[in-house]
This record gives C-alpha cells, structure tokens and sequence, in this order.
C-alpha cells in the first residue's frame, strides 16, 4: 500500500498540480472580456483576382470572404499550377478580361486539401451556394500522407482553428476530423507553437482540461462581409474554337521534341547528354491514402453549404513519368468520390497514363498547365458555372 502511494498516487497528484501551474497562468494569458475588432469588406478598395496566401493580414481574408459570398463570383483554391497569378490565360486572368466573370484565386506550391478543407471550415459562414474551383494535382496522392506541416501552418493560422471550434453550426464529424488529422500528422511539430494547436492535441486525446483551454482562447478579429451584388455583363459570344486554336499554337511554339520548355528542360529534365531524365512512379496508395480522406471531407462540407464546385485533375507528362499506370487504382478511388457526390459531371479529369493519349501542349513543363491547358480549364469552368 505504501508502494502505491509513494510510487503512483503521489507522483500522480504532483503531475497534475504540476500542469495547473503551468498552464493557468498561459491560460490567463488568452482570457479576456474584451470583444474581438470588427472588420469590414466595405473598406476593400480593389478587386482582387489572385492571393498567395493570408500573409497573416486581415484584408486576404475578407477578399476570400467576399468572393465566397458573392454568388456571381469564382473562387479557386490551388498550389503551383497557379503559376503566381500572373499568366493571362489563367482562369483568374482570361474568364475577367475575356468575359466579364469576377474570379478570385488563392494558393502556391503544396496549397493541398487538408489545408483547403481548414480554410473552408474557418470561411463557413459564407460557403452557402458559393461557386468553387479546386485544381487537384496527382502528386497530392502520390506518396498518401495529406497536407504537410509547413503549408498547414501557412494557410491555417491559429486564429482559423479558434473561430472554426467555436463555430457551433460546425459539426463534431467535422471538428474530428480536424483534431484526429492534427494530432497525427502534425502535433509533434507544431504542438508547441500555439496553445490553439495544443487545445486540438488535448481534445483528441480526452486531457482533462482540454475544455479550459477552449474556453480560454478568443476570436482575433471578426470578419463583417457585406454582399455586394454586382450586375455581371458576361460576354455572350465566347468563340472558345478561336481561343483554344490559337493558345494551342502559341503553347506549342517554346516546346522541344518532348513537348517540354525548351528552357525548363534544359534546368530541370535534361540528363548531361541534353536527354529526357526519366522518373519511375512508384505504386500510389488507393486505400489509407490521407489525401484521398481529406477530399471526401472538402466534399461533404461542400455538399452541407450546398456549394457549386467543380475540380479538374491535371496530367503528368508521360514521357518523363515512367509507368503512370500506378496512378490508376486512386484515380478510379477519386472518380468513385466525384460519383458518390454527385459531381461526375463537374469533374474534369485530363490525366493519362501514356503517350497515345497525351495531348502536346497541354502542359508548359512536365506537370503544370501551358495557356492552352488553361484554356480548356476556363472552357469547363464556363460551361459549369456561368454559360445559360
């Protein structure tokens, strides 16, 4: 008996005393009467067609609130194959200069959809029948481990994770997910950043006090979105056999025999006898693939906010990717989700998995859409959001 009292009770009784006076006083820290700054969408001066990310300013977050809120504007959620925003043919670019359709697009390299599903989460309050665009790229999939660390960290600040578990229209089955996918992937990492990431890793872990430190943890600022309701005067004679022609012939012009930038490949692909480098895919996870569960999650949100959505899936250049082929078992996974939902038809899916069926100048490199891959993409997105 005494054993137990020195050895467990005792060390037990002292562990926890020993949390409580390490935590209380950062708890106290978070504690606060005062309400959280209202801003306004009203003060927004420009509109914006293209963000990196959130940059930690508060204006990044009402342009993709508002864009979310208006019903006649394209919200796009990417990573590299947004190219910066910068191209003209870009979907962010051409459907605003070429027919008059308000878009608004957001991300960078390793912008993937743990990441997006958060963002979404946080933006809640405006996903009612919003119009969004995912572009998915296979190299998500590849290796089955969802969203790393840094891009969560990047695109999901600890303010989102406060307002999204406050949110009492947020379902468990969604703030679940959330926490389970943090502590797994992302706790070891980030734990000791944030008490807002701590509360994600104590709520999954049933620590008492898990509770306390929600409670304790108050929204930075709150976002007021007015919607404006813009006349669209979209253009009623899109000529897309034009556009398409002609942004295939200027893709095809900086294209060697592979089909590759001339420039690109020179820097990236070429091995030291000016040849093709060729890459074997390995075999892609089609079951316990991180990626793939993060995509149902978007999907369900999407589904609840009755949001129209639509995805496209890019290709791989075939010539450099050796054996596509293990692609095949999660692309037909992601066509199965797509029909699950509802969105065969709002989904375009242009990878292959050999030379016959790849299209020369679909691609600039070797995995990132040239103008005239674009163009096809601003063709679906059109006739999916906007034609009449």
């Amino acid at each position: 008996m005494k054993k137990l009292v020195w050895y467990h009770i005792l060390p037990l009784i002292f562990a926890c005393f020993t949390l409580w006076f390490l935590y209380h006083p950062l708890l106290n820290l978070y504690e606060t009467n005062s309400q959280p700054t209202s801003v306004s969408s009203k003060h927004l001066k420009e509109e914006v067609r293209f963000l990196t990310n959130y940059q930690n300013n508060v204006e990044n977050e009402l342009y993709v609130a508002r864009s979310l809120l208006r019903k006649n504007q394209l919200t796009i959620f990417g990573s590299s194959e947004l190219s910066g925003g910068k191209r003209p043919g870009l979907a962010n670019n051409f459907l605003p200069d070429s027919l008059g359709i308000p878009v608004l697009a957001i991300g960078h390299g390793y912008h993937e959809l743990f990441a997006i599903y958060c963002e979404l989460l946080y933006f809640r309050p405006y996903l009612q029948g919003s119009k969004i665009h995912i572009v998915l790229s296979p190299g998500w999939f590849e290796d089955g481990k969802g969203t790393l660390p840094q891009s969560f960290l990047e695109y999901v600040p600890p303010h989102f994770i406060t307002r999204i578990i406050n949110d009492s229209s947020i379902s468990s089955y969604h703030t679940n997910y959330l926490s389970k996918t943090y502590s797994t992937y992302y706790r070891s990492e980030l734990g000791g950043k944030r008490l807002e990431y701590k509360y994600l890793g104590a709520k999954e872990r049933h620590i008492p006090g898990a509770e306390k430190i929600k409670n304790s943890l108050k929204p930075k600022h709150k976002l007021v979105v007015i919607e404006d309701k813009k006349d669209l005067k979209i253009n009623p004679y899109p000529n897309w056999e034009k556009w398409l022609n002609t942004s295939l012939d200027n893709s095809l012009k900086p294209l060697n025999k592979y089909h590759i930038d001339s420039s690109y490949f020179e820097r990236y692909v070429s091995d030291k006898n000016g040849n093709l480098k060729v890459i074997t895919v390995d075999p892609v996870p089609s079951t316990n693939n991180d990626e793939l569960s993060d995509l149902k999650q978007v999907l369900q949100l999407m589904k609840e906010n009755n949001c129209e959505v639509s995805f496209v899936m890019q290709p791989l250049h075939p010539q450099h990717y050796n054996s596509l082929s293990e692609y095949e078992p999660i692309m037909d996974s992601i066509d199965a989700l797509m029909a699950e939902f509802g969105h065969t038809d709002n989904y375009l899916n242009l990878f292959v998995t050999n030379n016959n069926e790849y299209e020369p100048g679909i691609l600039s490199d070797v995995m990132h859409f040239s103008d005239y891959g674009w163009m096809k993409v601003n063709q679906f997105l059109y006739e999916r959001h906007f034609k009449k």
